[in-house]
C-alpha cells in the first residue's frame, strides 16, 4: 500500500468512535403525568430528534463529500497508473532491445572464445615444438662443450705431467749446477795456489800449469755456458708456470681440482640449456605471447561488456518488478478505496458524538469528592487537635513515628524532622537521598499521617523520557485523555475540599530516569514567584464538551434573553437528529460553548482552567527520593539548584522516650503563614556574613561561587530551622553540606580542601568536617 493511501486510510473518519442518536422509548416518556407534562415532554423529545435528523443529515453531507474526495482520490491514482504504464511501454521496449544486444554480444563473446582457444591450441603447439628442438640443439651443444672440456682437461693433464717433469729436471740440473760450481770454486782455489806456486816456481813447471790452467778454464768455462744455458730454461718454465697461474688462478697443483669443479659447473648448465630455446625459438615465442596478451584483451573487453549487459538487464528486470509492485499497490488501493466507500455508507447514521467527556478520570475525580463518605473524612481530619507552631510539629511528628506499633515504628532525629520542615519552607521539590533502610521514602508518609495530610506514592520507570509518561495523553481515536496516577492526584489536590490540606506526592527512586526530562516543566514552572501562574498544559485546546441535554429551565431563559446562542442550541440539536442542512460554525459552537460554562453545563473536568490546564496549588509538595547505583542516573545541577536536599546517611536510634499521640491537624495555609512568619522574624546578619566567608574562600581556592538562589534558600532554611528548635550551626551546617559543597567535592585542590576544614573546625561545623576530612584522605 502507498504511503498515501495509508494516511487517507488513517485520516478516515471510519475509524473514530461512532454513537447512534439516543431512541425515543415508552421510558423517556413514563415520567409525564399529565397530558399537558406528557406534551412537553413529546415535543422537547420531538425537537431533540429533528436536531439530531438535522446533525445527521449534515454528517451525512460531510461522508458524501469524504466519498466524493476518495473517488477524486481513486481517479488520480488511475490516471497516475496510466502514466506508469505509459513510462512502462518504452522501458520494456528497451528491455527488449537490451535482451537482443546482450544476445548479440553473448554469440559474439562465444565466436571470440573459440578462435582465442584455437590460436592459444596452435601457440601451445608451437611453443611445445620449439622446446622441443631447443632441447635437442642444447644436448647437441653440449655434448660438443663437454667433449671440448675432455680435451681440454687432457692436454691440461699432458701439460701437468710434462711441467711436472721438466720441473724435476730442472731441479736436477740445479743440483748438478750447484756441483759443478762448487767444484769450479775449488779448482780457483787450487789455481790461486798454483799461480802463488808458479810465482815461487821454476819456468817449466809454470808453463806446465799454465798449459793445465787453461785446459781447466775451458772446461769452466764450458760448464758456466751449459748452466747460463739451463737457468735460462729454468726462467723460461717458470715463466710460463707464472702466466698460467696468472690466467687460471691456480697453481699446477690445483689445476685438476678446478677441473672437477668444470665439471660439475658444467653440468649444471646443462640443466638450464635445456630450459631455454635458441633465439629464433625466442623470436617465434614472444610473437605467440604478443598475440596471446591481444587475445586475452579481447576477451576482457567481451567479458566487460557481457557483465555491463548483464547488469543491465538486472537492472531492467528489478525496475519491471518495482512497476508490478506499484501496480500491485495501486490495486490494493482502489480495492481499499471502495471498501472504505462501502463502510462509510454502512455507517453514515452512526457518526461520532462529541457530547462525550473527554478527560473520564478527572471528572470522577469531581464526583468522588462530592461523595458524603470522602466529605465526611475531610471533616474528621479538621476536628483533630491543631498545631500551632513549627517545634510543635517537629516534636509531634517524630513522637508520632517513634511511639506506633512495633512493626511500623520508625526513628528520626529532630534535626532530621526539622530539615524536612524547613526544606519545604524553601523549596515545593525535595530530594531524599541516603543509604536504603534509612526510611527515605517513610519519612513524608509518617510526616503526612501525623499532620492529617496526604501522601500519594509514584513509582519512578527508567522508560520515562517526556512529560507525557508523567501527566498522560490524549487518545486521538477515541478523543479521550487518558490521565495518569500523578495527573490524578494532583488534580484531586487542588480541588476546593483538598486545596488547603498539604499534600505529598512522593517520586519513588527519581533518578531512575532523568527528572529533567520528565518534570521539566515543574521546574520552570515553580520557579515563579506568583502561585496564581503555577499553571501545566495537558493538552493544547478546550477538552470540554457540548451536554447531550439542557436542562428545561435553563433551556427557558436562554430562549427568553438568548435567542442567537438559543438558536446555535437548536441548528445542533437538529444535526445530532439528523437534518444535514443544519449546521454551525466553529465561532459560533465556541460563543454556545462561553454561555454553558457561565452555567456550569460543559461536560468535563471541572477544576481545569479553560478546560486544558491544571493548577499546581499551593498545598502540594513534590518529593523525590534518590540512590546511586548502576541503574540511576546522576541528578543534574539544574534539578539540585532549584530543590532542597536532605541526607538520611543513617538510620535512627531508638531513644525510648516517646510521647504515645494521635494525630493532629494543620492546614497548609496556617503552615505557610507559620513559614512566613519565621522568615520575617529571623535576623539574616550573622548568617548572611558566616556564608560570605565560605563564598570568599570558594572563589579563591577553587574560582566558584554560589549564586543568590542559594543564598536565600538557605537563609529561609536557616529561619525556618532554627524556629523549630535547631541551632544557627546546624541549621548552616546541614545546608553547606548538601547544597553548597557539593559543587566542590569532586575537586582534587588539596590546599583548598585544608582551608575548607579549617574553616569547618572553626565554625564547629561538624557534617561539612567530616565530609572535607575523608576528601583529604581520598586525595592522599
Amino acid at each position: 500500500m502507498s504511503k498515501k493511501a495509508k494516511k487517507q486510510a488513517n485520516n478516515s473518519p471510519v475509524q473514530q468512535k461512532l454513537q447512534k442518536p439516543t431512541p425515543v422509548t415508552i421510558e423517556t416518556t413514563s415520567t409525564a403525568v399529565t397530558q399537558a407534562d406528557f406534551n412537553v415532554k413529546k415535543d422537547t423529545l420531538l425537537a431533540t430528534l429533528k436536531a439530531d435528523v438535522k446533525e445527521l443529515e449534515d454528517q451525512k453531507q460531510r461522508i458524501e463529500n469524504d466519498i466524493d474526495k476518495l473517488r477524486q482520490s481513486a481517479e488520480k491514482e488511475n490516471l497516475n497508473l496510466k502514466e506508469i504504464i505509459n513510462k512502462i511501454e518504452p522501458l520494456n521496449k528497451q528491455l527488449q532491445e537490451s535482451k537482443g544486444l546482450l544476445s548479440e554480444a553473448e554469440s559474439k563473446r562465444k565466436d571470440e572464445e573459440e578462435k582465442a582457444l584455437k590460436i592459444l591450441d596452435s601457440a601451445r603447439l608451437q611453443a611445445d615444438q620449439i622446446i622441443e628442438n631447443a632441447k635437442i640443439k642444447a644436448d647437441s651443444v653440449l655434448d660438443e662443450e663437454l667433449k671440448k672440456l675432455n680435451e681440454d682437461r687432457e692436454s691440461i693433464r699432458n701439460k701437468s705431467k710434462e711441467l711436472d717433469k721438466r720441473k724435476l729436471d730442472l731441479d736436477s740440473q740445479e743440483d748438478n749446477l750447484e756441483i759443478s760450481r762448487e767444484v769450479l770454486e775449488n779448482d780457483r782455489k787450487t789455481l790461486e795456489n798454483r799461480k802463488q806456486l808458479y810465482n815461487s816456481a821454476s819456468p817449466d813447471v809454470v808453463e806446465s800449469l799454465e798449459v793445465q790452467l787453461n785446459d781447466t778454464q775451458l772446461r769452466y768455462d764450458a760448464i758456466k755456458t751449459k748452466y747460463a744455458e739451463q737457468s735460462e730454461k729454468i726462467n723460461k718454465i717458470e715463466l710460463i708456470l707464472d702466466n698460467i697461474k696468472t690466467e687460471t688462478g691456480f697453481d699446477v697443483k690445483s689445476i685438476a681440482d678446478e677441473f672437477d669443479r668444470l665439471k660439475n659447473r658444467n653440468a649444471e648448465l646443462e640443466h638450464i640449456i635445456e630450459k631455454y630455446p635458441d633465439e629464433k625459438r625466442l623470436h617465434i615465442l614472444e610473437e605467440a605471447e604478443i598475440k596471446y596478451e591481444d587475445l586475452e584483451k579481447n576477451y576482457d573487453k567481451l567479458d566487460r561488456d557481457n557483465t555491463r549487459y548483464k547488469e543491465q538487464l538486472k537492472a531492467d528486470k528489478y525496475s519491471q518488478r518495482e512497476l508490478e509492485i506499484v501496480r500491485r499497490e495501486i490495486e490494493a488501493t482502489n480495492t481499499l478505496n471502495e471498501h472504505l466507500l462501502k463502510e462509510l455508507e454502512s455507517h453514515k447514521t452512526a457518526l461520532e458524538s462529541r457530547t462525550g467527556d473527554t478527560c473520564p478520570a478527572l471528572t470522577k475525580v469531581d464526583s468522588e469528592v462530592e461523595t458524603s463518605e470522602f466529605k465526611q473524612g475531610i471533616a474528621n481530619r479538621w476536628k483533630r487537635e491543631k498545631l500551632s507552631s513549627l517545634e510543635e510539629i517537629v516534636t509531634h511528628v517524630r513522637d508520632f513515628a517513634g511511639s506506633r506499633r512495633n512493626e511500623e515504628r520508625l526513628f528520626y532525629t529532630a534535626d532530621d524532622i526539622r530539615s524536612f520542615l524547613a526544606g519545604m519552607a524553601v523549596s515545593r521539590l525535595l530530594i531524599l537521598q541516603g543509604m536504603s533502610g534509612t526510611g527515605k521514602s517513610s519519612l513524608p508518609r509518617i510526616f503526612s499521617e501525623a499532620i492529617s495530610g496526604f501522601n500519594h506514592l509514584i513509582p519512578v520507570e527508567s522508560s520515562w523520557r517526556d512529560r507525557n509518561e508523567l501527566l498522560g495523553y490524549y487518545n486521538d481515536f477515541n478523543k479521550k485523555f487518558n490521565a495518569k496516577t500523578f495527573t490524578i492526584e494532583l488534580y484531586r489536590s487542588g480541588r476546593d475540599r483538598c486545596k488547603d490540606i498539604p499534600t505529598f506526592i512522593v517520586f519513588d527512586e527519581m533518578n531512575l530516569a532523568r527528572m529533567e526530562y520528565y518534570f521539566s516543566d515543574f521546574l520552570a514552572i515553580l520557579q515563579e514567584p506568583n502561585p496564581e501562574d503555577w499553571l501545566i498544559e495537558l493538552v493544547s485546546s478546550d477538552m470540554r464538551t457540548l451536554p447531550s441535554s439542557i436542562p428545561i429551565d435553563i433551556s427557558s431563559l436562554m430562549q427568553k434573553n438568548s435567542r442567537g446562542i438559543y438558536s446555535i442550541w437548536e441548528r445542533i440539536e437538529k444535526s445530532r437528529n439528523g437534518d444535514t442542512k443544519a449546521s454551525t460554525s466553529d465561532e459560533e459552537r465556541s460563543n454556545l460553548a462561553n454561555y454553558l460554562e457561565k452555567q456550569n453545563l460543559l461536560t468535563g473536568a471541572k477544576g481545569l482552567i479553560d478546560g486544558r490546564k491544571i493548577k499546581i496549588t499551593e498545598n502540594v509538595w513534590f518529593i523525590g527520593t534518590s540512590n546511586k547505583d548502576e541503574s540511576t542516573f546522576e541528578i543534574t545541577d539544574k534539578v539540585y539548584d532549584r530543590a532542597q536536599v536532605l541526607s538520611l546517611n543513617s538510620k535512627g536510634l531508638d531513644e525510648r522516650n516517646y510521647n504515645d499521640v494521635r494525630q493532629k491537624s494543620i492546614s497548609s495555609e496556617n503552615l505557610l503563614v507559620l513559614f512566613d512568619n519565621a522568615k520575617k522574624d529571623f535576623s539574616e546578619k550573622k548568617v548572611t556574613e558566616e556564608l560570605k566567608k565560605l563564598d570568599d574562600l570558594l572563589v579563591e581556592h577553587f574560582d566558584v561561587s554560589f549564586g543568590n538562589r542559594i543564598l536565600r534558600q538557605s537563609l529561609d532554611f536557616v529561619a525556618v530551622f532554627t524556629e523549630a528548635g535547631g541551632t544557627i550551626e546546624n541549621a548552616l551546617d546541614y545546608q553547606i553540606s548538601t547544597k553548597i559543597l557539593r559543587k566542590v567535592i569532586t575537586s582534587d585542590n588539596k590546599d583548598g580542601m585544608e582551608y575548607l576544614k579549617l574553616f569547618a573546625e572553626q565554625s564547629n561545623y561538624q557534617k561539612m568536617n567530616t565530609i572535607i576530612t575523608k576528601r583529604i584522605k581520598d586525595l592522599r
